[in-house]
């Protein structure tokens, strides 16, 4: 039987952002713990700056506000921000070229996690006192590998919205498709050194697998008897290993 995707993202939010955040990318930071007997998952506010007793408020604007975006539109196949949008608006921001490629970072993580909820609206840049532009911390990325949508007659259905990315790379959006002529198109487009993104793409390839099976052996607790870390990790580890074969081939 599938996992049950409604209940089961928030769970797969923790997980997907400790594995992240272990592989040493900005994430938003997430804590398991319960109140009067409830299982819950805690989010850190990182729009706040605290000096003494005084706690101020960053101000925080995603992609669909940063672009203009109406938040009915936030898919990019349903013209909301692309990628390489996202690139164009931080660097008109003057942001430095370091936050760009965070963001490309971010985009390959949710890649390789199968997260299909990565739009326009799960990005964000925050707006420092001293008037700078960085990339806000990654936050609400779960994976839709181990889930899918069920009709009423009980069948799985095929056009379930989880099978590919909300954003393309070089053109292509099927998790499992991204080859060499992808990430190729993409740095030519991004205007980033190639070289750069494919020697990142495939040490995050071989690292994500390995983060995710600490962050599972650390978040226990979090876990307790779910069966979502054995429907999550082996297609996790399959996407990956996936994508570093068809980053030296062309499909």
């Amino acid at each position: 039987m599938p996992v049950n995707w409604r209940h089961n993202f928030r769970d797969g939010s923790h997980l997907c952002l400790k594995t992240l955040g272990r592989m040493g990318l900005q994430v938003a930071e997430t804590n398991f713990t319960q109140f009067d007997g409830q299982s819950t998952i805690v989010v850190k506010r990182y729009d706040r700056l605290i000096e003494g007793n005084n706690v101020y408020r960053v101000h925080q604007e995603d992609f669909c506000q940063a672009t203009s975006t109406l938040p009915t539109n936030k898919y990019e196949s349903n013209r909301g921000p692309s990628a390489l949008k996202i690139i164009k608006t931080l660097r008109e921001a003057r942001a430095p070229e370091t936050e760009v490629q965070k963001f490309i970072e971010g985009l390959i993580g949710n890649y390789l996690l199968g997260a299909p909820d990565a739009h326009g609206k799960n990005y964000s840049i925050l707006h420092l006192p001293d008037g700078r532009v960085q990339l806000a911390p990654f936050y609400d990325i779960a994976s839709g590998l181990p889930y899918e949508h069920v009709s009423n007659d009980g069948f799985p259905k095929k056009n379930d919205g989880l099978r590919k990315a909300a954003m393309s790379i070089g053109g292509e959006r099927q998790f499992g498709r991204v080859s060499s002529k992808h990430w190729s198109r993409f740095a030519r487009e991004a205007k980033i050194d190639e070289e750069w993104l494919r020697m990142t793409v495939s040490a995050m390839t071989y690292a994500l697998p390995i983060a995710m099976a600490e962050v599972f052996e650390n978040e226990s607790e979090a876990i307790g008897n779910s069966e979502l870390p054995s429907k999550l990790y082996p297609k996790v580890e399959h996407l990956c290993a996936t994508t570093q074969t068809l980053l030296e081939h062309d499909v």
